[in-house]
């Protein structure tokens, strides 16, 4: 299920519980935050707190997307997750085919795949930057995580790095960090 984290800051265990609760609902996930803070990394989080384990999650880069490939994906991934990364990327046809799409008894009934979008910007700022349609935006608009830069999220860095370093170690003890290293991070 969800990543052990050693991140001991309230604000990391309030986003923790947000993705906990986020993560059981079938609700559109829509993921804001600047480029590289680890938005797809959040939604594999999302996606393994509420699937199935037979569950796959599916990557759809927007800006590869048109109508048709769009729709071919969202008709046979049904019960999986789908990350459609930069919503705003997508053309002007795949993004009437998805607002159709959420709007169809096939969208809303069991069995439809979960979606999970991500943005550089907000949905509706997207919107009112031309990048995305209005209706779309509020259609995608239910669950909302913003994913700050790292640089705003400095009291996080010695647990991640503890995380991914104890990850990747053959050893099971925790690793250490000493001062000197720590100092290398700031």
């Amino acid at each position: 299920r969800a990543p052990y984290l050693p991140v001991e800051s309230r604000g990391f265990r309030e986003f923790a519980r947000r993705v906990g609760r986020f993560g059981c609902s079938r609700e559109i996930v829509s993921l804001r935050g600047p480029a590289g803070v680890g938005k797809s990394v959040l939604a594999r989080w999302l996606h393994y707190e509420g699937a199935e384990p037979e569950a796959h999650l599916y990557l759809m880069p927007g800006s590869l997307l048109d109508a048709d490939g769009l729709m071919a994906r969202l008709g046979e991934r049904q019960g999986q997750t789908l990350l459609l990364e930069q919503v705003e990327a997508l053309g002007r046809e795949a993004q009437v085919a998805l607002s159709t799409y959420l709007d169809s008894p096939q969208a809303k009934g069991g069995g439809a795949p979960r979606l999970i979008v991500t943005s550089e910007l907000g949905l509706r700022e997207a919107a009112g930057a031309g990048l995305l349609r209005h209706d779309l935006a509020g259609q995608l608009d239910r669950l909302r995580l913003f994913v700050p830069a790292l640089a705003d999220r400095r009291e996080e860095i010695e647990g991640l790095i503890t995380y991914l370093l104890l990850r990747d170690s053959e050893q099971r003890a925790t690793p250490v960090l000493d001062e000197e290293a720590l100092a290398l991070l700031w």
